[in-house]
């Protein structure tokens, strides 16, 4: 069993969305699947990492495999950071 929240996030995007970049690598040593979890809006951990511009945990979950963005877009994680203007997660 997981625990989410009542949107579906998991630790994995809590602490992705935190910039907790530890307890990220933590994670996706414990379970290499979280990366490929979505919340309820369709949103991946690496979406949360690059809304908080956490440049740091976005290259961790890259290199985890998880460059997914979600299921809402078609859009790559590095077309949202432009989007976004998250300058940090496009270095």
């Amino acid at each position: 069993p997981s625990c989410v929240d009542r949107d579906g996030v998991d630790a994995l995007m809590a602490a992705a969305s935190g910039g907790h970049v530890g307890i990220v690598r933590r994670l996706l040593r414990a379970s290499d699947k979280l990366v490929d979890v979505v919340d309820k809006q369709g949103r991946s951990a690496v979406y949360h990492a690059v809304v908080g511009d956490h440049a740091e945990v976005v290259r961790a979950l890259v290199l985890e495999g998880g460059a997914k963005w979600g299921k809402d877009t078609r859009d790559s994680p590095l077309d949202n950071a432009k989007r976004l203007g998250s300058w940090k997660c496009l270095e």
